[in-house]
């Protein structure tokens, strides 16, 4: 399969302190790829670089082989929707007034809805259940309502690469299942490629394809989750001991006490 985004050799220094320390990584189209890893490992700072909001200090990153800061704003955001960790709105905008914001990339400042967007409105908000939501205001919904509506937004842009920055956090866990089962169903149905930070490693082996595992800024561990899932990678980046079985394919880890390394 072809790769949607390739980075190579990033470096990244915030202020004083270098986060990222010369990163080579592949995102497969049409794939699920979750990056894992500790607090302050890096993980946010490479979705904040593929999507453009800092610009690296050494290397590239490359959107369908062509360098992500030569693309003008809209023809980048018509490839690649981002949804941040945290993200607020007025409590008094509807659904439907958020979703087709999510439609600026593809026209002028100064024209009007058209017949297309209404129609990318209405199959975003169909895509994510939210048909019967259009006209709540958002600050009525509750925390998975308010996600889907979200991510409604983003499809709303048409794009071919999803980039979510930890999407089930804050969310209880039968919202944060119906979130993912969401995601899969967008990949596996409409062919959309997702790249997404998780901090539950049992969601991000169930519900991905690949996974980066990355580790004070450099990339520790890249495969599938049955490769990268391991007591190894465990102990070594999460510092704990652990069993693993499998469900199925997927490799499910129980953690026992705090690992010892040195």
């Amino acid at each position: 399969m072809m790769n949607i985004i390739e980075v190579k050799d990033m470096d990244i220094t915030l202020g004083n302190k270098k986060i990222i320390d010369g990163v080579n990584l592949n995102i497969t189209r049409g794939r699920i790829t979750s990056i894992i890893g500790p607090n302050g490992s890096g993980k946010t700072t490479i979705l904040r670089a593929i999507c453009r909001n800092i610009r690296p200090g050494r290397g590239r990153i490359s959107l369908d082989g062509r360098d992500v800061f030569s693309y003008s704003f809209n023809a980048f955001a018509k490839k690649v929707a981002f949804l941040s960790q945290i993200h607020e709105c007025p409590g008094d905008l509807t659904v439907k007034e958020l979703v087709s914001y999510g439609r600026y990339a593809h026209r002028s400042w100064w024209q009007r809805e058209t017949s297309e967007d209404a129609h990318a409105t209405e199959w975003a908000l169909e895509m994510t259940g939210m048909t019967g939501f259009l006209n709540k205001r958002m600050g009525v919904l509750s925390g998975g309502e308010k996600q889907r509506a979200w991510i409604s937004m983003a499809l709303a842009q048409k794009p071919e690469l999803l980039v979510l920055d930890e999407p089930t956090t804050y969310l209880d866990i039968c919202y944060q299942l119906e979130l993912l089962e969401l995601i899969r169903q967008l990949n596996k149905d409409e062919g959309i490629t997702v790249i997404m930070v998780l901090h539950d490693i049992n969601q991000a082996a169930r519900f991905s394809h690949e996974i980066k595992i990355i580790n004070n800024g450099k990339v520790f561990s890249s495969g599938s989750p049955h490769d990268v899932i391991n007591v190894y990678n465990l102990r070594n980046v999460f510092r704990v001991e652990t069993d693993i079985n499998y469900d199925g394919d997927s490799p499910v880890f129980y953690p026992k006490c705090v690992a010892v390394t040195r």
